[in-house]
């Protein structure tokens, strides 16, 4: 597994790759699942930081992917498939799949509330 980001600014966008790359043209980055759902990490949907914006004239803003907005604190499991096991998420899995859970909170007794004076 190779993550590195391209423009070196944290916070910025970060790219995965499983394995090599699967195709010269095309994304390769993995599809991104967590808690169930999909989210997106595409690197080319960001527009290159320092450029300039055609609209407003303004240098564009690398905000990152959609992996970046994971608390790492928040990370119960994490698990990364490749090959026929990731061929189960269809075309979108063919660059591998990363499966992420978040902890989960617990039931307490009674109302749930700690009170502290």
């Amino acid at each position: 597994m190779n993550i590195n980001h391209p423009n070196q600014l944290e916070g910025g966008s970060t790219r995965i790759v499983i394995r090599g790359n699967n195709n010269i043209q095309g994304n390769n980055q993995p599809l991104i699942i967590l808690d169930g759902i999909p989210i997106e990490n595409n690197v080319n949907l960001n527009i290159a930081a320092g450029t300039l914006n055609e609209n407003t004239g303004k240098p564009n803003r690398d905000t990152g992917t959609g992996i970046n907005f994971i608390n790492p604190a928040d990370i119960e499991d994490m698990n990364i498939l490749k090959g026929p096991a990731a061929a189960l998420y269809g075309a979108r899995g063919g660059n591998g799949v990363i499966i992420i859970t978040t902890k989960k909170g617990a039931k307490k007794d009674g109302l749930g509330i700690d009170y502290s004076f």
